[in-house]
């Protein structure tokens, strides 16, 4: 019998029981192990990013004495020399660690840990052999899955370092909770990732009857009583055990605690403050009527802000139980979430067709048009309901035959290559936009090599998008675009898009096109040039299409060139694959091509085409003059950069950040030496090796980024999102302004503890407005990190540091003046390198064929 874990192949290990160790999330990282920090000095030299799995934090207790070896010694001591699990222990410490460490021997085949078996609580450190780590995913029928392997001198942990069930138990618990039951699986990830976990000792009280209430419990262990009056009138009303929860109706309204809570025994809860709920995602009405509405199919269309903006407008009715709200026939105009309470809907022979509770909807065709009611709902018990009227649908969005206009208008304001269209140009390419319906998966979109004669709006269902050799190069969903770059030329398809789903898209023709906007062509051709100098994602092509210059730069996988292709000049990054391979980062620059591939935003660096020969694999992209912000802030290493230059830099991050937000990719390498100027000064962000793509609200694993840029929970390990991003912008804030990162310490283990208590302090030039921002990128909780609430990136672009000295629009369209010019002896060099012939590499190098374990580059 075969179990998914971690599987001996003939091993020693040494053990030792360190208690309980904190869980750490099922996502993409199925083994952990230590992870190893190089901090670089600061001054000129560029610092290194890392890449590495996680391990988590331990206590232990009960330590046994055991007497080591010298040579045992020095192999825990390997094992565990760099690893953060250890680096905080005093020496004292470490030596009682490893003196209560038992030896165990065991055969090949056999099984050390299981996933999913409960109460281990075991560290390991293999002395001999090797074992590899093996993970069964939830779906029926599958294999385990090969994710790791150890060898000699690696320490690994229980089932607790490979996955954090706390999460998920989170989960499942706010399921037993009706008002957040009701909320979409990814905004109850994000509020189970923001509860804290509290303990209370038997006796204790959680809160007293008329206590303010702010916050909500769920029992994770333990029992609470409930109960109500004083002395000799005192009466429990519940004994609430695990699973349970209390204090609700903190999150709807500040009112006073209608009950004592106390601790019968040992109890232990998850909480929920409500000001945290309220930054993550609104009143809970609020959030209530927001789910209703993405429910109405005939709403599916609107844009996130338009549901907010309607859910807003709703009103509050109650309903005595017993009283009809509407009869069928009667004419209607409303729509109705219900709130509290239940409602029946009924025919005229009093035969019931459905009950209606919390978070279900009615009357949703009184959206769509004067009707009559097909049915009678009367409210069965005291109800509450939230109501919106089609008159304030109609007055905030148009009526709902004006809505798709408005939603395609919004969809082409997104595309780069129409940045300069007013929205009167942009209303007449909507008229234009044919809508091409239910059309089946599978159906080739366009296809690679083909002549371009039309742009597609993806409308509903999603595609795909392949590279000339059938690799998935990225994915597409509603409000997605491709083929934009038809509306200029013929230029053959760089791509074929495919329909993963029965999907609808709108297309515009290069004909219709030209037919509207003929006079704004040449205009519209510099603005291509402008936002995507290199046109189009070419294939099939190698090192004898261009010709190869000078250095540009070096790196200890590779090197970037310049080189002339197509008549433009552009920049070749090399990648040797046996280097690639012997640091196990072959996925890294796979992923970076991936990203690369789908992204046409004029603040990210533009992938003109990626091939491959027996030793490289090379990316070629749009070259970028300018040099590193990084080099530019070093002549300002004293006194940082100015605000407004800061904010000018701060701004492109910030929309390439959204632009990536709104396509679920983290980017995960925010520094200054990732940050290219352009020849008019503006930046563009680059290198993806760490970018993935991740589902808002869960959560991944990989520890990875540079060192004075980690946000606390890639330190600690214990799974992180989106936020992470957000915290580097407040780090690279922080950088510009001060002329080094807010948490740099001479020792590095202090300076991950400085990160994680979110501990700095502000140079006395810094503005108000500045620490504001600052502080509120920086929080250590990531749900009550700006960038991820709410208001999305939208919060920081209304930041008064930017909102009050920075006209977005004008930026968004280039027009805004760089505060410096990136001149002379840079651009000269790039401009005027000398050319010389493609480089001789070494016929020693390891050569890997392209059907091999890079065939999907």
């Amino acid at each position: 019998m075969s179990f998914s874990g971690v599987q001996a192949m003939k091993g020693w290990l040494e053990k030792s029981s360190l208690g309980q160790l904190s869980k750490a999330g099922s996502g993409e990282l199925k083994a952990r192990h230590s992870a190893s920090f190089h901090v670089q000095p600061q001054g000129a030299c560029k610092r290194n990013a890392i890449a590495a799995e996680a391990t988590d934090h331990a206590s232990f207790s009960d330590i046994t004495v055991l007497p080591k070896t010298a040579a045992q010694l020095r192999l825990l001591g390997k094992a565990t020399a760099r690893s953060l699990l250890f680096e905080g222990m005093s020496p004292s410490a470490r030596q009682a660690v490893f003196n209560s460490m038992t030896p165990l021997v065991v055969d090949a085949g056999t099984d050390i840990i299981q996933q999913g078996e409960q109460g281990a609580n075991e560290f390991y450190v293999l002395e001999k052999g090797s074992c590899e780590v093996y993970v069964q995913s939830a779906e029926p029928g599958s294999r385990p899955c090969k994710v790791h392997s150890y060898s000699g001198c690696s320490g690994f942990g229980e089932l607790a370092l490979l996955y954090n069930q706390a999460t998920a138990q989170r989960r499942k618990l706010l399921s037993n909770a009706p008002m957040l039951d009701l909320l979409a699986p990814e905004r109850r990830a994000m509020v189970a990732e923001a509860m804290e976990e509290v303990s209370f000792r038997s006796g204790t009280t959680v809160f007293r009857q008329g206590d303010p209430g702010d916050r909500f419990y769920i029992i994770k262990s333990g029992v609470a009583v409930v109960s109500t009056g004083a002395g000799s009138d005192r009466a429990v009303q519940a004994r609430l055990k695990a699973g349970g929860y209390f204090g609700e109706r903190a999150l709807i309204k500040d009112e006073p605690r209608a009950a004592d809570v106390t601790a019968d025994g040992e109890l232990q809860c998850f909480t929920l403050q409500r000001q945290v709920f309220l930054a993550l995602l609104g009143p809970i009405q609020d959030v209530w009527r927001l789910e209703a509405l993405r429910k109405v199919p005939m709403l599916n269309n609107l844009k996130e802000r338009h549901l907010v903006e309607l859910a807003q407008q709703m009103t509050a009715e109650n309903f005595t139980a017993g009283q009809l709200v509407f009869r069928q026939g009667d004419s209607g105009d409303t729509f109705y979430v219900v709130a509290q309470g239940t409602f029946s809907v009924f025919d005229n022979e009093g035969q019931e067709m459905v009950r209606l509770g919390t978070g279900s909807c009615f009357g949703e065709a009184a959206l769509l048009r004067p009707d009559v009611r097909a049915a009678n709902v009367r409210a069965v018990t005291d109800a509450g309901a939230m109501v919106l009227h089609r008159a304030d649908l109609d007055r905030l969005l148009g009526p709902l035959t004006d809505i798709g206009h408005m939603w395609r208008l919004a969809a082409l304001g997104t595309v780069p290559l129409l940045g300069g269209l007013s929205c009167e140009q942009r209303a007449q390419l909507c008229s234009a936009l044919k809508p091409l319906r239910h059309i089946p998966a599978g159906t080739v979109l366009v296809r690679h090599g083909e002549p371009a004669e039309s742009f597609y709006i993806v409308e509903s269902g999603s595609c795909q998008v392949l590279g000339a050799s059938n690799q998935e190069l990225g994915r597409l969903g509603s409000g997605m675009f491709f083929g934009e770059l038809a509306l200029l030329s013929k230029e053959p398809r760089p791509a074929t898009v495919k329909a993963l789903s029965s999907i609808d898209l709108l297309a515009l023709s290069r004909a219709d096109f030209q037919r509207l906007l003929g006079p704004l062509q040449n205009l519209l051709t510099e603005h291509a040039a402008k936002f995507c100098p290199t046109t189009a994602v070419h294939q099939n092509v190698g090192l004898g299409d261009m010709e190869v210059g000078r250095v540009l730069g070096a790196g200890a996988m590779g090197q970037v060139r310049l080189v002339h292709y197509r008549s433009q000049r552009c920049a070749l990054k090399s990648i040797s694959k046996a280097q690639l391979v012997r640091e196990g980062l072959q996925e890294h620059v796979k992923r970076e091509r991936r990203v690369l591939a789908v992204c046409s935003c004029p603040f990210i660096v533009t992938l003109v085409t990626a091939f491959q020969d027996a030793t490289h694999l090379h990316l070629l992209m749009e070259c970028v003059p300018g040099g590193e912000l990084f080099t530019h802030l070093q002549h300002h290493k004293r006194t940082g950069l100015s605000e407004d230059a800061a904010r000018f830099y701060a701004a492109a991050v910030v929309l390439a950040l959204k632009y990536l937000n709104e396509r679920d990719i983290m980017w995960r390498d925010l520094k200054p030496e990732n940050l290219l100027l352009d020849a008019n000064g503006y930046l563009k962000i680059a290198d993806f090796g760490f970018a993935k793509k991740l589902v808002p609200g869960h959560r991944t694993f990989t520890l990875c980024g540079t060192p004075d840029y980690l946000a606390p929970e890639l330190v600690t390990q214990t799974g992180h999102g989106h936020a992470v991003d957000w915290w580097a912008l407040g780090v690279l804030l922080y950088e510009m302004c001060a002329g080094q990162p807010p948490f740099t310490h001479s020792d590095q283990v202090q300076m991950f503890k400085n990160i994680v208590a979110a501990k700095f302090t502000f140079p006395k030039h810094f503005s108000g407005e500045l620490q504001d921002l600052i502080s509120r990128l920086l929080q250590r909780n990531p749900a009550q990190r700006l960038g991820v609430q709410l208001g999305g990136a939208g919060e920081v672009q209304g930041h008064p540091w930017f909102a009050n000295h920075l006209d977005w629009a004008a930026f968004g369209a280039r027009q805004v003046p760089a505060p410096f010019l990136p001149q002379g002896a840079h651009i000269a060099a790039i401009s005027n390198g000398s050319q010389t012939p493609c480089e001789q590499r070494d016929p020693g190098l390891e050569r890997y064929e392209s059907i091999g374990i890079f065939r999907d580059f």
